[in-house]
Order: C-alpha cells, then sequence, then structure tokens
C-alpha cells in the first residue's frame, strides 16, 4: 500500500514538471527538459521503492539423509542437493566421490541418533540393514532389479554323506523360462525352471561323492543360450564313521543285510551273534577286535550306536542290561 501512495505522488509531481516545462516560453531543448524530468522522476521512485526480488529457498533438513544402494541413477541426486549423502557399498562410494561411506551402519546410527527421515535409492538394502532402520521415516526411491541371479548361498564346507543344497533367488524378467541346473565334474546332479516373468526362490542339492575342494557350476540356459555360469567352491571334510554294535540273538538274514549296508557307507561295525547259551560268534568289519564275551561300561565306550533284537536283550544279564541304561542316561 505505501508503494502505490509513493507511486501517485511522483505521478503527479512528474505532471507538474512536465507542466511547467510546457507553459514556459522559451522553448528551447524542450524535448531534453521533458526527458530530464522523467528520469528525476524515475529516478526518485527507484530511491523510495527499492527494488526486490524474490527467490524460493531449497529447504534443509538437518535429520534427513540420502542412502543410495547398487543400481542408483546418477541424476536422481539432483533433487537432493541440500541433503548429506551416504552409501554403506564401498564400491558405490569409490565411483562417487562426494558419497560418503558408512563402513557399519550400527555404528553410524548410534552417532547420529537425531536422523529421522531416509531417501534410499538403487536396488535397496540387504534385509539386516533395513531392519536396522526400520523406525526411521523411510521414502524409497527404488530401481527397477535387473534380470539374473539376485542372491545365492550354500555350505562351502560339509562333511562327507550330507547334502549340497544350494539356495538363492532367480529374476527372470525374460520372456522365456530359464533352467537353473547344479553341475558337478561334469554331471548335471540337479534343476530347477524359472518361469517367464517370474521372480522365484529356488534350491539344487546333491550328496558330494568325493572328499576335499571340488568345484560346482551353478548354469543358467534359456532354450540353446547359456546366460549364467557361477562358481560353487566346495570342501568336503573326512566324517569320523559311527561305531556300530549289533546284538543279534541269531544270524539272520536281517542283521547280514544291515551289516553289509553299514560296511558299504563306511561305518565301524562289531556283531555278536548267539549261537547257544553263552556261546557268541563275533564280526568286525572297519573296526578293531575287541571282547564282546560280556557287554561291560568300558565295551560300550567303544560305540556310538547299539542295535539289538528283543530277545537278545532280555537274554542279557541285569548288569549287562544295567550297563546299557546308565550309557543311554549319560
Amino acid at each position: 500500500m505505501e508503494n502505490s501512495y509513493i507511486i501517485i505522488l511522483t505521478l503527479v509531481l512528474l505532471g507538474f514538471l512536465l507542466l511547467k516545462e510546457i507553459q514556459r516560453k522559451n522553448k528551447a531543448n524542450l524535448i531534453l527538459r521533458v526527458a530530464a524530468s522523467c528520469l528525476a522522476v524515475i529516478a526518485l521512485i527507484f530511491i523510495a521503492i527499492p527494488i526486490t526480488y524474490q527467490k524460493k529457498a531449497e529447504p534443509k533438513d538437518e535429520n534427513t539423509i540420502v542412502l543410495i544402494t547398487e543400481g542408483f541413477q546418477k541424476d536422481s541426486l539432483d533433487k537432493f542437493k541440500n541433503i548429506p549423502v551416504f552409501t554403506t557399498n564401498p564400491a558405490v562410494a569409490k565411483g562417487n566421490k562426494s558419497v560418503e561411506l558408512i563402513p557399519d551402519l550400527a555404528g553410524f546410527l548410534a552417532m547420529n541418533q537425531q536422523l529421522s527421515k531416509f531417501h534410499i535409492l538403487g536396488y535397496g538394502l540387504a534385509d539386516q540393514e533395513l531392519e536396522s532402520i526400520q523406525d526411521k521415516n523411510l521414502v524409497f526411491h527404488l530401481s527397477p532389479l535387473p534380470s539374473g541371479l539376485q542372491s545365492v548361498h550354500w555350505n562351502k564346507t560339509i562333511k562327507s554323506g550330507e547334502r549340497l543344497v544350494l539356495s538363492g533367488n532367480y529374476r527372470n524378467s525374460s520372456d522365456k523360462p530359464v533352467k537353473l541346473i547344479l553341475n558337478g565334474l561334469g554331471t548335471n546332479l540337479d534343476s530347477v525352471n524359472i518361469p517367464a516373468g517370474k521372480s522365484e526362490n529356488f534350491q539344487l542339492q546333491t550328496i558330494p561323492k568325493h572328499l576335499d575342494k571340488a568345484v560346482y557350476a551353478l548354469i543358467g540356459i534359456t532354450e540353446k543360450d547359456s546366460i549364467l555360469n557361477e562358481n560353487v567352491p566346495v570342501f568336503v571334510q573326512v566324517q569320523a564313521p559311527l561305531k556300530v554294535l549289533i546284538l543279534s540273538s541269531s544270524p539272520d538274514f536281517e542283521n547280514k543285510f544291515l551289516k553289509n549296508w553299514l560296511f558299504e557307507n563306511q561305518y565301524s561295525i562289531a556283531v555278536r551273534s548267539a549261537i547257544s547259551k553263552s556261546k557268541f560268534s563275533t564280526e568286525f568289519l572297519n573296526s578293531t577286535r575287541i571282547n564282546l564275551d560280556r557287554i561291560t561300561p568300558s565295551v560300550l565306550e567303544n560305540f556310538d550306536v547299539l542295535i539289538s533284537d528283543p530277545n537278545e536283550l532280555s537274554a542279557l544279564s541285569r548288569a549287562e542290561n544295567q550297563a546299557i541304561q546308565n550309557q543311554l542316561s549319560n
């Protein structure tokens, strides 16, 4: 409102000056005098009304940060110019000098408890990292996930006889199904199909027949094209075989079959079969020979598993049965 009054007064002044100039009898240099009067009045207006302009200030929230992850687009940072940018991924930090690396997210949060809002760019955080900030205000600006192997894990060290289990997630963005194959020593051991346009968890498994180190392969094929070939290194340790004691009331086919199966699978076996009262035949496979005439605590200490039929258990003395019960209780 004050500016309006100033403009009106200066216009009145300009009109008065122009009128006086026109009424002068000496008309020499009239145009110059009129121009000078106009400039004088305009200058007076600028003195009375200072020139100003308005600019929208970019808000800066000190409790907000940007977390970038693998897959983020650099131009997506343009709208976060006044917000500090961090990452927990060393590879991302290495390629972006303006980004500060957070080596330990838990420690960073403990030292910056005032932070309340997180903008997350890229493919996103790992489950453990995301869980640590779930109480914050999270704003996601996620990039589409790429097609292919998203995650995979397996036990890199197993014992002989144990299963090698390979689990993971595969995202198939193509219009063709993808076949994932676990290959070992030139042989396809297990496989699973991922349908077109699907993201699915998968599991492949096998029981290695070798010892020591070996490198398996996770292969992905679509029709006849190979699209994935990941190494799967595994170390198979020798597992100490279980020591088995078999007490039989008589030699029979079932015990013979069990004994042979245990022997073929590298178990340590001792077999005692009753021939007549207080007379036994014994057999030791993958095992050192010991006296099995009486089942005592010291005898049982040599074994991990006891297998017996009811008739033989009932024929044992009270002391032998008590020794077995004590061993089971330990």
